[in-house]
């Protein structure tokens, strides 16, 4: 199911799983709760109805996951906080990022923000589709 630490990065051509039609980058500080929206994406693509209980531990390195959605092979690369200057090694091949930010998290919030500006303006970034996500912004004590 899932592999984890030293995933190489792989061009859409020269990937070995060359039925995935996407290869979505998940990306954040570290504790933004990046492997709970992973976990709750495989849930509702495996059209489950009951709530997932979450338990994870902190992605050290690069987790692969691949999900079907509406028939469409998608990998979703996860990468842990902490390699945050390896983000950059998997741009050129990501067709699409999932960003996220964890708003409770007052100490991170400026260090998200200010990785996320780098990723806008990286060049292999620019164009690509990004989807930025507020993580915990319900609690009480998280950032408006």
């Amino acid at each position: 199911m899932a592999q984890a630490n030293s995933v190489p990065p792989s061009s859409p051509s020269s990937s070995s799983s060359s039925s995935a039609t996407c290869d979505v980058l998940l990306i954040g500080c570290e504790g933004s709760g990046k492997s709970c929206i992973l976990r709750q994406i495989i849930n509702m693509s495996e059209s489950r109805s009951e709530p997932l209980l979450l338990s994870t531990v902190p992605t050290n390195g690069v987790e692969l996951e691949t999900i079907t959605i509406r028939k469409e092979k998608i990998v979703v690369r996860e990468i842990g906080g902490n390699f945050i200057h390896d983000w950059p090694k998997y741009y050129e091949s990501a067709y699409s990022i999932i960003y996220v930010i964890d708003m409770a998290n007052m100490v991170h919030i400026t260090i998200a923000c200010i990785e996320l500006f780098n990723c806008l303006s990286h060049p292999f970034l620019l164009g690509k589709n990004f989807l930025i996500v507020l993580n915990n912004i319900d609690l009480p004590f998280a950032m408006n």
